[in-house]
């Protein structure tokens, strides 16, 4: 999990169910304060910072999140999936500090995967591949299990590391 890079900067697409959406990112992570921020860079000029508190998996970020990704799409956003990101995700945070047991996590060749048990019909998924230095590409998902591989994902966000501050 070493080779996780959690400040960086690069470019990613979020997908919400058949819409893609590109932008520039920069992330760091306070390993004092528990806390990871992401900038997204949007063409037009739109940015959105979020952090994800993962000491407390709920933080008042958990809004502005919600925003971008209705500002994205184009009606409702299940609220659950994005408590299910929120959690899972800090989840992930703390076991990149070895604070956090009982994850699934393996490494298979070049790849890292971290797997949740389905919730509410959900799978988590969580990929970090093209191993280098640091793995380069990141890819965070949310699937329902009823279409689990038939379609897209409800929530994907896919992470280009270019550049990778702390290792």
């Amino acid at each position: 999990m070493e080779k996780i890079c959690f400040s960086a900067e690069g470019k990613g697409r979020v997908q919400l169910s058949s819409k893609k959406y590109g932008f520039d990112f920069e992330s760091l992570i306070s390993r004092d304060k528990k806390k990871w921020a992401l900038d997204f860079h949007f063409p037009g000029g739109r940015e959105k910072l979020i952090e994800v508190d993962y000491e407390t998996p709920l933080s008042k970020q958990k809004e502005t999140f919600k925003r971008l990704l209705l500002d994205l799409g184009d009606g409702e956003f299940n609220d659950f999936l994005l408590t299910e990101f929120w959690e899972k995700m800090s989840k992930i945070l703390r076991a990149s500090e070895g604070l956090e047991i009982g994850l699934d996590w393996h490494p298979i060749r070049d790849k890292f995967i971290i797997s949740f048990p389905p919730e509410n019909g959900y799978f988590f998924h969580f990929e970090a591949s093209e191993l280098d230095l640091f793995y380069k590409r990141i890819k965070i998902s949310i699937d329902s299990d009823r279409d689990r591989g038939m379609r897209e994902p409800a929530l994907q966000i896919e992470l280009f590391l270019q550049n990778c501050s702390v290792i």
